[in-house]
């Protein structure tokens, strides 16, 4: 064999000699991620407002008078009160009562809380009681910061929530349409 032949021979053995050798552990690191969805949406449809329909009312000026709106799913007007002097004769009959339907990804308790009130602007009528009514629950939500438990029955499926109240008439109002509004927040 040539001296070359050697050489390379000699330099490919030091070689395989040389990386066969135990050297220096190397570390590998890997980063491993933790996933996690979570799902606490509140999702709330106003379906109707309070509808206590169409009345001729002439207030004859002695007590209150009140009109009463179901929460029952019966949509009607009554007047509950009517007095001494006064008439009160209803014109149109209520179409709907108020429905708000609230939804959320697993069946809970919420907590519904009442607030921005607006009561009508004519001084002879005001919004004096709100009733709800649930699967559940039911009572009343009369004011700012009234807090109610409002059970959700099922997962994903819109529990319903009826408003029925009263108005209290302490004068003839003007003849128009009036509103008065208020606010359901829905919490956990």
């Amino acid at each position: 064999m040539g001296r070359s032949l050697l050489k390379i021979l000699s330099l490919g053995i030091v070689a395989i000699f040389t990386l066969s050798m135990s050297t220096e552990a190397r570390a590998q690191t890997e980063t491993v991620q933790a996933d996690l969805v979570t799902n606490s949406a509140i999702t709330t449809v106003n379906v109707s407002n309070m509808d206590f329909g169409e009345w001729f009312l002439v207030y004859g000026g002695v007590g209150t008078g009140v009109l009463t709106l179901t929460d029952n799913g019966t949509v009607v007007t009554t007047a509950t009160t009517t007095p001494a002097g006064s008439t009160f004769t209803n014109l149109t009959a209520s179409a709907t009562e108020g429905v708000v339907t609230v939804q959320i990804p697993a069946a809970a308790v919420l907590t519904m809380t009442r607030s921005a009130s607006a009561d009508f602007a004519d001084p002879g009528l005001s919004l004096a009681a709100t009733t709800y009514r649930t699967a559940t629950e039911n009572g009343n939500i009369d004011n700012n910061l009234d807090a109610v438990p409002v059970t959700v029955v099922a997962a994903n499926v819109a529990e319903t929530v009826t408003f029925g109240g009263q108005v209290a008439i302490t004068a003839t109002p003007a003849d128009a349409a009036h509103a008065a509004t208020f606010d359901v927040t829905f919490s956990f």
